[in-house]
């Protein structure tokens, strides 16, 4: 999904379309910091 995103906002960056890529750019990093968080927590102790 993450890199869909990307993809997509590569694309459009490349049509000239800035502000539907920085959009994209935005969506891609909202759902790797999502990802990041729902990483399970090891507890070893």
């Amino acid at each position: 999904m993450i890199n869909e995103k990307l993809k997509k906002a590569e694309d459009l960056g490349e049509k000239g379309m800035v502000d539907e890529a920085q959009k994209a750019l935005e969506e891609a990093e909202a759902l790797k910091k999502l990802s990041a968080r729902q990483e399970p927590v090891l507890d070893f102790s």
